[in-house]
């Protein structure tokens, strides 16, 4: 009859609309989760940034003494690329032998 075929539809949306909530639930949850990858990787970048300043001046021997890292793996007074760049020009050019290798 008439009532139970809408009975049986309105069962019908009931159950599509769970499962549209379901999968939006689950979409939000993975957002979150690539919101969390996106921030853990700005921060990596950025410390990586900030070694690669330091080794720079390092190799360039604008410094003398190589900082030591923290524990996250992050170096102490390192500077960030912004603040002090140092450009593969000022670097020094190191004569080599004939043979290839550097006297000690």
């Amino acid at each position: 009859t008439l009532l139970s075929e809408i009975s049986s539809a309105a069962k019908e949306q009931s159950t599509g609309i769970s499962e549209i909530n379901s999968g939006v639930t689950e979409l939000d949850k993975v957002t979150q989760q690539n919101a969390g990858n996106a921030e853990e990787l700005a921060s990596a970048a950025q410390e990586t940034a900030a070694q690669v300043a330091t080794l720079r001046q390092v190799v360039s021997g604008e410094s003398r003494s190589v900082p030591e890292p923290t524990q996250a793996g992050a170096v102490v007074g390192g500077l960030s690329e912004s603040k002090s760049p140092v450009s593969r020009a000022q670097a020094p050019v190191i004569p080599m032998d004939s043979d290839g290798f550097d006297e000690f």
